[in-house]
């Protein structure tokens, strides 16, 4: 077992999934599972995704294919610039998500993306491990330190 999730469970559900699993007293597997089975559902098929094609792909591959999160918000805003109206919707819209993110928070998951290219899931699942350890580590010195 990998520990990968085998249920959808909608968000609005949540809570009541929580609540009847700390209602269980000295539950099991089996217990868990049933819960969970009486709450879940199939998700319904999702809307097609946007295609990223054509002068939008160009756009997303050259962007993104800088080292440093820097290099990818210079070359985000050039494309905000671009005469192509999808291109330029595209860029604004990429620009507006990663702004919502800590700085620290693009700069671990480009690491993380660039160290793993082309490798396998497991070694993905070891480097979030590796990455998540590390900056818990790095936060409680923080706290040890006063810092």
């Amino acid at each position: 077992m990998h520990g990968l999730a085998t249920h959808y469970i909608p968000q609005r559900r949540i809570p009541a999934v929580l609540e009847a699993l700390a209602s269980l007293e000295d539950p099991t597997m089996e217990m868990i599972n049933s819960t969970i089975e009486q709450s879940y559902y199939e998700p319904e098929a999702p809307e097609p995704p946007v295609a990223l094609t054509g002068s939008v792909r160009i756009a997303l591959d050259s962007a993104f294919s800088h080292n440093s999160v820097e290099k990818i918000f210079e070359s985000l805003e050039t494309y905000e610039q671009s005469s192509d109206e999808q291109v330029r919707a595209w860029a604004t819209s990429t620009l507006e998500s990663l702004n919502l993110r800590s700085p620290t928070s693009l700069r671990v998951a480009l690491f993380a993306l660039r160290k793993n290219k082309g490798g396998g899931l497991l070694d993905a699942l070891r480097t979030e491990l590796g990455i998540a350890t590390a900056l818990c580590v790095c936060c409680s010195l923080e706290l040890y330190i006063g810092g």
